[in-house]
């Protein structure tokens, strides 16, 4: 056995690490949080492959994920599991990706690392099972960077055909996903120009062919890109806000200053990095960092000219690449003394993986009062009942949750009309239903305690004619 272990290490390692992180995301799915966002996804998934596509044109997301997500809703309609699961998969095939094609192209030890950065990054456990498109983009912006390194250089079409569904997934997924598959191209093109010139028609056709490829949403594109141009709800690029990307990407929130932790990790290898830049895998392993670089640099750039557009999850899709970029220098430092060094980085990592985990365990299960809110009223709605709600804005997220015929802002609901029960959602500092209101209308009204759904708490109260 010990002998097994010996020769297989590697293997262990990588695929160890594959499974049991694999086993923590799907641990995280049995609740039943979803926030606004997760809510629109639900929403357009009621609607057909048309309908999602012209509802999607109105928004300022493309329409790929809600095309792969449709498949899971056929399956289960409005079921939160069966859609974190969905988000998960990507997620785990982009890691088993890693496993076999990054030990393939550079070792066992890069692989290791790269997956062990990607998994253990602050931000990362929480979108993989968030019912949205981040995890599909960060397979898609994954895959193109890996593929154009090895069509580059192995040269073969296969490869040139892989980093292309890539390029057109991720341009098909999300926009900054699309912003970052385009710095790949274009590294690639500068690749070639200073290497390997014969390939420049290849680059050209493939190009070509991503181009027709995503003609069709062309027009899409371009209007959701003026309207959001013209007005979008992000707020300006301010020093407060460039510090929340670090914060959002490397933070987290039960160790402060674990960001610090991190910036000191990407400082060092930027070092490694360029004491061994003539290296062929250091050269891309520069090249995979400078893309989610870039992508953040130009968010932040296009941002300043007009209404900002960019914010700290965006950069989400392309920190695979720059889990290659930590994963293959540090594992160049491994027959070196630095190993020691290297070492203390993996059980950093490690010990922040741990953190993100039970932060994220908190925010799926312990965060709200969802599951008291939902019984509540599986136990207590009647057909005759109305629940009535005064944060409008909330009203979205609300009827998730109950039967849109029985959900009413209470500022259009008539008090005096037949029902048995209005379960009034209250939230502080919204328009409340008064003593006065009770008087009039021969109501009694009675609190029931603390309830909440989504992060927004509210006093519970039932109304009843006497």
């Amino acid at each position: 056995m010990k002998e097994f272990i010996k020769k297989n290490i590697g293997n262990i390692l990588i695929w160890g690490t594959i499974v049991f992180f694999t086993i923590l995301y799907v641990s995280l799915i049995f609740n039943k949080n979803v926030w606004t966002d997760e809510v629109f996804t639900f929403d357009l998934l009621k609607y057909d492959l048309r309908g999602i596509v012209e509802k999607t044109a109105e928004d300022v997301h493309p329409p790929l994920y809600y095309f792969y997500a449709k498949i899971f809703e056929l399956v289960s309609p409005q079921n939160i599991q069966i859609q974190k699961i969905a988000a998960i998969i990507p997620m785990v095939a982009i890691l088993v990706y890693m496993g076999v094609v990054i030990k393939k192209e550079f070792g066992e030890a890069h692989a290791f690392l790269s997956i062990l950065f990607l998994t253990c990054l602050p931000c990362t456990m929480e979108f993989a099972v968030q019912i949205r498109m981040y995890s599909l983009a960060l397979f898609f912006v994954t895959l193109s960077g890996i593929e154009a390194y090895r069509a580059y250089v192995h040269g073969n079409i296969k490869h040139w055909i892989y980093m292309g569904i890539g390029v057109l997934g991720a341009a098909y997924t999300h926009y900054f996903a699309f912003v970052s598959v385009c710095f790949v191209m274009f590294f690639l093109l500068l690749v070639i120009l200073f290497g390997k010139r014969k390939m420049i028609k290849n680059w050209l056709i493939c190009s070509c062919a991503l181009i027709i490829g995503y003609a069709p949403w062309l027009p899409s594109f371009i209007k959701q890109y003026t309207s959001v141009r013209e007005s979008y709800w992000i707020p300006p690029i301010t020093v407060e806000v460039l510090e929340g990307y670090i914060t959002w990407t490397f933070g987290l929130e039960l160790v402060k200053g674990a960001e610090i932790g991190y910036l000191i990790l990407l400082t060092v290898v930027f070092v490694w990095a360029c004491m061994g830049i003539k290296k062929k895998k250091t050269g891309f392993a520069i090249l995979c960092m400078l893309v989610p670089t870039a992508t953040t640099v130009s968010g932040v750039l296009i941002s300043l000219t007009k209404s900002p557009i960019y914010r700290d999850q965006y950069i989400l899709p392309a920190l695979g690449l720059l889990s290659i970029y930590v994963g293959i220098v540090c594992a160049g430092k491994l027959k070196s003394k630095a190993k020691y060094v290297v070492a203390l980085f993996t059980v950093f990592m490690l010990f922040c993986g741990a953190v993100q985990y039970k932060e994220c365990y908190r925010q799926e299960y312990k965060n709200s009062y969802i599951d008291k809110t939902v019984e509540f009223f599986a136990e207590n709605l009647g057909e005759n009942d109305y629940v009535l709600y005064n944060y409008e804005a909330m009203g979205f997220v609300y009827k998730f949750y109950f039967p849109q015929d029985r959900l009413i802002y209470v500022e259009n609901f008539d008090l005096s009309c037949e029902y048995d029960n209005a379960w009034f959602l209250y939230t502080a500092n919204n328009w409340p239903v008064t003593e006065n209101d009770c008087i009039n209308y021969n109501l009694g009204m009675d609190y029931l305690g603390v309830y909440g759904i989504e992060h927004n708490d509210f006093d519970l109260y039932r109304i009843y004619h006497k």
